[in-house]
This record gives structure tokens, C-alpha cells and sequence, in this order.
């Protein structure tokens, strides 16, 4: 084995994913029972079995039974815990040789020479439900999609068949009678992939193939032959040819991604488990590369070619090779646990169910070997069925298929359900809500449903009895209207006033009306806009550019800019008056929310991309550095910092007296409100970039390893996770016990708060980075390609403390939301709210002494004192207080004149109420008190 860099130690977390996932990977995506033998360390021999054939097909587990194909004329099904025969079927000639389908008891086969044939199998008898004659063309293995088969034949045909009764559906020639590769199709989202391998004048390609249309959807030609299945992982397909490069292309179109040299011919599909693509080579290297950028990560060496398809389970990756050895891999680092050595080459892909790994040698054998994890096969090559493992559907001796007309239909809209059966039926009888009792008959009902998932269950009678089927649907909501703003959006819409304000990423504010979408005015700065804040009739926003814009509301028209040194990708927060707001070259300012003005700036080593959150009288932000500081409001002094293990572009978020941020090393954080000291830190699988959403005491957050995390705000503890197809940046939001939350798997996501169940899912049409929003039972969110508005079924808002913070701009439930700011240079004071004049704000703290301690291993804090800060503004515009802060009263009026409480008459000069007064008088005296309680406490604790 190669050397290889070295991932993050993950050995050290509080909270590992392994941990988080232990029951998701133990269940995996097939169900068998226990084998009735201790486990050990791997790689030890449960049994073998000859079936007189080499077997180069990946075996399918379900129901406790191993159905695995030769390469000759025998298919056969096998006890998973002893390799006992349960039945075989002759295949006339016909070589199974890929991996067959199950679905609700039945197998589905494809077999061929020149000619061939699909079949499908009672998964319990092994007797024939129904066969399929290509005529012309060898099958290869079936894959399933929406209650039908599809099954591929070598020379250019896709087949679309009815899973009950083998009636072809439709049958598309996409090549003309080119070779396509045996390994088979693979079916995601309504579309089949499919490899041509390449002959004579035509080299290698992958079509895209929309099963509903029956057209195909892209073709990319690659100019030479590709012989493996394509893999697909959220909205990326990958596929590997015979030059040795494994590409990356878009879903949606084809388009090239990144490409990676492997250095020799690829005939090992790929598979993607965990944001790592693995996949083998004719040089005897199995590869694992990071699927995002297509970077290396590791290697690993054997001394024969490499076609087997790689299987991950329990942190393992398992892989055969020509050199006729079974190996077992750790999946982070590539280190060989173990190895078996048969008696031939090993190119079936294995397959690993509750701890036991299934393959089949060209010795003629086919094996069952101690895993060494108790885990099931999982990765996309697994969840796609191309590989033949099967969710549990039922028992193999169900018969029942319920089919639709359209997959994940809009609430309100009448969906058709056709109950499929394999033998004659007596009677239909639906229950469509859920509540046991029959609601119609028919073999075919017609419904509408309520948004979220929805379960339906068909009895059907016949000669032999009856026999019960279930499907569950997930209806999601319908759309109230939809925005085309010609390039995507990526920042979070705001909600003010019935009017959405959102930035586009070609560099366009828009203000669209709530109610119809219809646009009201835009604003053009050129580059990407962060998302808007709106405070009192003004909009703040800032810009790649580097400026911070003001913009009236109502009209669009500039009140104020502001440049700043760098790039500004971060969200302003606006609270008190100020605006804080963070860049890529001077880490963050506080501005004069009226005119624009700088009060302060903090200087970071790197970048801030994070949106500042600001709690009472302290500004929390993250940066590129992986620094989290805790700042006063007031003057900008740092009153404590902690170091994260990676780049902080996870905004913070603030409740139960603990501070919640993610990073990019893939960890979350809990840290003390005043002291910057952590509670807890929960590794997750991959980078944090989300933003933490926190309510009823759990804590929302998405990570690339593609999950949602609901974490419990005191321990940490996995509550739940929620697993999409790709990486979840979008930051959660939360109404009426539902998390939203969007996915690069480009779908937006309805879960329960309480369970992580999905309730429903919105298809767009590609990443969903987007933070969405709700107000009053609309669901508001950026696609790439403009803005959706939903109906879901939520009362009131979203909320929570990401709401409440501002940090997400749902000012609706904002703590900030009534705030009043005067904007335009030259105001004059107000005695009644406690404003000054612009010649005269409170004043920022002066720093007498500054003490760093350390206070973990991972965090430092740095504790200011301040001193002659300035008090609130008096009536003539001035500043209150010769040498010290002015005080306030319960109803936020300023204190005597003393020289404790500053000078100027009480009654006419306004402090603060809740710390956000004139010139954050209070603010600066509340942040040196906390600096200095915590140095005391430091002292009296030694440190």
C-alpha cells in the first residue's frame, strides 16, 4: 500500500460518527437473520459452497437467502446462514452474470449470450412469475425504479418493464447497435445511466435516459470505451473508462466536473460512501478519492487487476482481486485489516449483510466471511440497487406492487395508484387514510393527499386469499408561485413588511412582493450579494464588491455605502443601531446603521465569511482562521476567543447560555456564553459550513457527510440524524415542530423536529444552499435557478434562536425586529429614545488592560476591562459623563448628574433600556463587568 494523506483524527471526539450512525449502518440496506456464530476479528470462513460456475455476479441478500448467478446457465438462492441450496433455475444457456433485483419477494434476473432473456422469480420458490424475451439482445442485470424493472441489453436497448407483470412498458435503442457495458444500467430520479463501451469508429459514452418521457435527457461522449456502471451521489454521476480517468459529471447535464488520471484502465465500478469515491484499476490499485474535487486520498496495492466492484460498510471497504485474495480495507486511511485467499480470481463485488460478507470466486465457490464490523453494504452503488442490494419491501411470499402515476406529487393534485398483481384477483380494497377501514375499491383509485408522507395500503382477494401491500408516498406541498431570477440564489431570503428581499448570484437584490412574486424593484452591484437584513424601512446587504449597501425598502434607492477593504460574503447583523458585518480582508466593522459611518473595526488573522450574531451587549463571529471571538458590541475589544480544529464558516448561534458553531474539520461546538470554554464537540463526517438552527432544546445543523444532526443542547447526544444524497450547507430552520432544511442533493426537506422522519420533499433543480424561511405558512427558498414559494403546512413562522438572533434575517421573529434607526448624515438627537446627534454618539471602550488565559487546550480567552466609556447621548446632541458611563433606570432614562452615573439631568438624557441605547453607554460598562467577574474568577481558581 501507498501512502496517504492523512484525514483528521477522529479518535479524540467526544462524539464520534460512528456512534451517531452505529444503528442507520447496523440496519444497512438488507435484512437477514443473525448468524449463529461469534464474531471475530474478520476474514474468518463461515462456509463455501460450489455451484460449478465461476461466479462474477455481486450476490443480493434479502429475507435470509443469497441469490447469486453464474457465468455459465445457473441462477441460484442460497441460506444466508449456512450456504444451503434453497433452489436453483436453469437459465437455458443464458448467463446470469450480473447481479440480480429484489423487490417485494420477487427476483428480478437478466441473462444472455448474443440473445437473452429477463425473469422474474418467486424470491421463496425460485418458480417463474414471468419471463421477458429481448429476441436479439443478452440482459444484463435489472435495476428497479417506481414499481418497474429495468433491464439493459448489450447492443443499445434499454427495457422498461411492469415489475408485476413483465409486460415491456417501452424499449429505447440509445446507440444503435453499439456495445453497451455489462455492467449493467443504474436508475436515479426517474432517469437510467448506461456505459457504451466503444467499438470500431465510436469510442465510450454515458447516456442520460428520462424514463417518463422516454427521451434521452444528455449524452457525453468520451472518445473512448467505458466499461463500468456510472454511480451516482446527489447530483454528481461518476464513471470511469479506459484511458484511466475517473470523471465526476452534473446530473442535470452531463457537464464535466473534475477529471482524475488513474493510471490505467478502469473496469471496477465506482462506489461513494461517506464523500469518498473508491473504485479499482487494471494497474491493481484501488483508489479512494474525495468526491467533491476528485483530490487522492489514499491507495492501496495488489498484485492482480482490480474489477470487482468496492462494497463500504461499518468503516470498512471490501474488494476483490484477479490476485485471487478478498480484502478488507479501512475506509479512512486505506490500512488492510485483513485478506482471504481463494482458489481463483475474485471479481464479484461483495456484499455485506449483518456482519457477513457474500461473494463469489471463479474457483466455482461462492463464500460467506466474518466481516469483522457488524454493518451492512451502504453507498451509493448500494442505494441505487446497481449492485443488488435491496431495502427490506416485504416477505418474498408478497405478490402485491402498488404503482403510480408520478412520483412525489404536489398536494392537491389527484395522484393515481394501480394495485399490480402477479395472479388472478377477486377484489381491490384501499385504505387511503390510514385509519385501517376501506375507503374505495378498485384495482385503480384516484386521491389527493395532504402535504407530507402519506400511507396507503392495498388488500387484495383472490383464490389464494388475501394479501396485504403498503407503499408510503411523500406529497409535497404546492407551489404558491415561483421567481426566475436568471442565475441561482444562494443567500437566504428575507421577510419584511410582505415584501421577500433576496441576492442573486450574478449580483442582483431583488424585492418581490409575498403574496404573487411579482417583482418590485432590483438592485444591480455586479458580483454575489449576501443575504439582507431589513431594519426600519432600510435594507442592508452586502457585496463581493465590498460594499455595504443601505437601500430604502420601499423604492430600491441607495441611502448609503460603505467600502470596505475586501470581499463581503457575510451577512450583516444589525442590532442597536449598528451594523456588524464581516470581510475577506479586515475582519469586521461596525457601522452607524443611520449614515453609514465606521464605529469600530476588529482586525482577524483570515477572513470572515461567517454572519455575525449578535446576543445583549456581545458580537459572536467565526473566521477562516478558526477563531470564534466573543466581542463587545460597544468598542469591538475581544472578551474571549476559542480555536476551533478547522475554518469557521458556520455562523454562530447563541441560546441556553452556550454559544453552537461548526467548522470545516467536520465538528460541532458548544461553548460557555461568558467564558468561550467548551461544553461538548460532536464529530460529524464532514465539513460543517450550516449554520446551527437551535429550538425545544436540540440543536439543528447540516454537514457534507450529507445528514442533518439534531443534537441535544446540553450533552450533545445524537437525538436523531436525517441522511440526504449529497452535502447539506443550507442552515435549518425550524416552524410548527418541523425542521426545513435543503440538500445539494437538490431537494428541500420537511423533517419532524421530534424524530427526523421525513414528512416531505421538493424537488428543484439542483443545489439547495439556501437557508430557507417561513412566515405565516409560506416556505421561502433560493434555487439555482431563482426563488420558491411553497404552502407548507406550518402555523406562524420559523423561530427559534436562529430567528430570534437575526442571523438567518427572519425579522418576523426577530429579537431586534422593532428597531428605529435614522438614516442620512446630520440627524440631530432625540431626547424620547435616547439618540444623539452624529457629532456625538456614546462613546467606544477604552481599553486599560487586556489578560490572556488559558483556559483549554483548544481555546484561549481574552478578557478586556474598559474604561472611560462615554454614556448616552444628551439632549443637546452631546455626550453624557466626564469620566465615567452613564447610567440607566428601569425605563431607560440616564441616571443624576454624578460623577458615578454621569452628568446631564436624568430625565432628558436617555440611556439604554436593554443595553442597546444611545452610543451603548450601558453595553460598554455590562461588557467590562462580565471581563472582569471572569478574570476574578480566573484568579480564584489559580489559573
Amino acid at each position: 500500500m501507498t501512502g496517504s494523506e492523512e484525514r483528521p483524527d477522529r479518535g479524540s471526539a467526544e462524539l464520534s460518527r460512528r456512534d451517531l450512525l452505529r444503528t442507520a449502518a447496523g440496519a444497512g440496506l438488507v435484512s437477514i437473520a443473525g448468524v449463529g456464530v461469534g464474531r471475530g476479528a474478520g476474514g474468518d470462513l463461515r462456509w463455501s459452497v460450489s455451484n460449478g460456475e465461476s461466479g462474477f455476479s455481486s450476490p443480493t441478500v434479502v429475507a435470509e437467502t443469497v441469490f447469486i448467478g453464474g457465468t455459465q446457465e445457473g441462477f441460484y438462492a442460497l441460506e444466508a446462514d449456512s450456504g444451503e441450496q434453497v433452489w436453483s433455475l436453469d437459465t437455458d444457456g443464458l448467463a446470469p452474470f450480473t447481479s440480480p433485483a429484489v423487490l417485494d419477494g420477487t427476483v428480478f434476473v437478466g441473462a444472455g449470450g448474443n440473445a437473452g432473456g429477463g425473469y422474474a422469480l418467486s424470491g421463496d420458490s425460485g418458480d417463474t412469475e414471468w419471463t421477458f424475451d429481448s429476441a436479439q439482445t443478452a440482459l444484463t442485470g435489472a435495476t428497479t425504479l417506481d414499481g418497474q424493472v429495468i433491464m439493459q441489453g448489450i447492443f443499445g436497448n434499454v427495457y422498461v418493464l411492469s415489475a408485476a407483470t413483465g409486460d415491456s412498458l417501452q424499449s429505447t435503442s440509445l446507440v444503435g447497435g453499439s456495445q453497451l457495458s455489462r455492467n449493467g444500467p443504474t436508475a436515479a430520479t426517474g432517469t437510467v445511466l448506461v456505459s457504451r463501451v466503444g467499438i470500431e469508429e465510436a469510442g465510450g459514452a454515458v447516456y442520460a435516459y428520462d424514463v417518463e418521457s422516454n427521451e434521452l435527457r444528455w449524452t457525453t461522449e468520451f472518445g473512448i470505451g467505458v466499461r463500468t456502471a456510472s454511480t451516482v451521489a446527489g447530483n454528481t454521476v461518476f464513471v470511469a473508462d479506459d484511458g484511466g480517468r475517473l470523471r465526476a459529471l452534473a446530473f442535470g447535464s452531463g457537464e464535466q466536473l473534475w477529471v482524475t488520471e488513474l493510471g490505467a484502465t478502469v473496469r471496477s465500478s465506482p462506489t461513494v460512501a461517506d464523500g469518498t469515491v473508491y473504485v479499482g484499476s487494471d494497474s491493481g490499485t484501488l483508489h479512494a478519492i474525495t468526491a467533491a474535487s476528485g483530490a487522492e486520498e489514499w491507495t492501496f496495492q495488489t498484485d492482480g487487476q482490480v474489477r470487482s466492484a468496492p462494497t463500504v460498510a461499518g468503516g470498512r471497504v471490501f474488494v476483490g482481486s484477479d490476485d485471487s485474495t478478498l480484502y478488507a480495507l479501512d475506509a479512512a486511511s486505506g490500512e488492510q485489516v485483513w485478506g482471504f485467499q481463494t482458489g481463483g480470481q475474485v471479481r464479484s463485488a461483495p456484499t455485506v449483510a449483518n456482519g457477513t460478507v457474500y461473494f463469489g470466486g471463479s474457483d466455482g465457490l461462492v463464500y460467506a466471511l466474518d466481516a469483522g464490523v457488524e454493518a451492512s453494504s451502504r453507498g451509493s452503488r448500494v442505494a441505487l440497487r446497481t449492485l443488488g442490494h435491496n431495502e427490506v419491501g416485504g416477505s418474498p411470499q408478497q405478490a402485491v406492487l402498488i404503482q403510480t402515476d408520478r412520483s412525489n406529487p404536489p398536494s392537491g393534485t389527484p395522484l393515481t395508484l394501480t394495485a399490480r398483481t402477479t395472479g388472478e384477483s377477486g377484489s381491490y380494497g384501499w385504505d387511503l387514510t390510514g385509519d385501517g377501514s376501506v375507503d374505495v375499491t378498485g384495482q385503480t383509485v384516484s386521491r389527493t393527499f395532504e402535504p407530507g408522507t402519506q400511507t396507503v395500503t392495498v388488500t387484495v382477494t383472490g383464490e389464494s386469499g388475501e394479501t396485504t401491500a403498503s407503499r408510503s408516498l411523500s406529497i409535497r406541498p404546492p407551489r404558491r408561485w415561483q421567481f426566475g431570477a436568471g442565475s441561482g440564489v444562494e443567500a437566504s431570503p428575507t421577510v419584511a413588511e410582505d415584501t421577500i428581499f433576496v441576492g442573486s448570484r450574478a449580483g442582483t437584490l431583488y424585492a418581490l412582493s409575498a403574496g404573487s412574486g411579482e417583482q418590485e424593484w432590483q438592485f444591480d452591484t455586479g458580483r454575489p450579494l449576501s443575504s439582507p437584513v431589513v431594519v426600519d424601512g432600510t435594507v442592508f446587504g452586502g457585496s463581493r464588491t465590498g460594499t455595504v449597501h443601505a437601500l430604502d425598502a420601499v423604492t430600491g434607492e441607495s441611502v448609503w455605502e460603505f467600502s470596505i477593504d475586501g470581499a463581503v460574503s457575510s451577512s450583516p447583523t444589525v442590532a442597536g443601531g449598528t451594523v456588524f458585518v464581516g470581510t475577506s480582508g479586515s475582519g469586521v466593522y461596525a457601522l452607524d446603521a443611520g449614515t453609514g459611518e465606521q464605529e469600530w473595526q476588529f482586525q482577524t488573522d483570515r477572513r470572515v465569511d461567517a454572519s455575525p450574531t449578535v446576543d445583549g451587549n456581545t458580537v459572536f463571529v467565526g473566521d477562516r482562521d478558526g477563531t470564534v471571538s466573543a466581542l463587545a458590541a460597544v468598542s469591538g475589544g475581544q472578551l474571549w476567543a476559542f480555536s476551533t480544529l478547522g475554518t469557521v464558516e458556520s455562523s454562530p448561534t447563541v441560546a441556553d447560555e452556550a454559544v453552537f458553531v461548526g467548522d470545516n474539520s467536520g465538528r460541532v461546538y458548544a461553548l460557555e456564553i461568558v467564558s468561550g470554554e467548551r461544553r461538548w464537540t460532536v464529530e460529524t463526517g464532514g465539513s460543517v459550513e450550516s449554520s446551527p438552527t437551535v429550538a425545544g432544546g436540540a440543536v439543528y445543523v447540516g454537514s457534507d457527510d450529507g445528514l442533518v444532526y439534531a443534537l441535544d443542547t446540553v450533552t450533545g447526544e445524537a437525538v436523531w440524524t436525517f441522511e440526504t444524497d449529497d452535502a447539506v450547507q443550507s442552515s435549518p430552520t425550524v416552524a410548527d415542530g418541523t425542521v426545513f432544511v435543503g440538500s445539494d442533493d437538490g431537494n428541500l426537506y420537511a423533517l419532524s423536529a421530534g424524530t427526523g422522519e421525513q414528512e416531505w420533499q421538493f424537488e428543484t433543480d439542483g443545489s439547495v444552499t439556501s437557508s430557507p424561511v417561513v412566515d405565516e405558512g409560506t416556505l421561502y427558498v433560493g434555487t439555482e435557478s431563482g426563488v420558491e414559494a411553497l404552502a407548507v403546512p406550518a402555523e406562524g413562522s420559523s423561530e427559534g434562536s436562529r430567528a430570534r438572533l437575526g442571523s438567518l434575517n427572519h425579522p418576523s421573529d426577530w429579537r431586534y425586529a422593532d428597531q428605529d434607526i435614522s438614516t442620512g448624515a446630520g440627524d440631530g438627537g432625540n431626547n424620547d429614545d435616547g439618540t444623539g446627534g452624529d457629532d456625538s454618539n456614546g462613546g467606544n471602550a477604552t481599553t486599560m488592560a487586556q489578560v490572556v488565559t488559558t483556559v483549554t487546550e483548544e481555546a484561549t480567552t481574552v478578557v478586556q476591562a474598559a474604561d472611560d466609556s462615554n454614556g448616552g447621548n444628551g439632549d443637546d446632541g452631546g455626550t453624557g459623563g466626564d469620566d465615567s458611563d452613564g447610567g440607566d433606570n428601569d425605563d431607560g432614562t440616564g441616571g443624576d448628574s454624578t460623577d458615578d452615573t454621569g452628568t446631564g439631568d436624568g430625565e432628558e438624557s436617555t440611556g439604554g433600556g436593554d443595553g442597546f441605547g444611545p452610543g451603548f453607554g450601558v453595553g460598554a460598562t455590562l461588557a467590562a463587568l462580565g471581563g472582569l467577574l471572569l478574570l476574578r474568577r480566573r484568579l480564584d481558581e489559580g489559573s
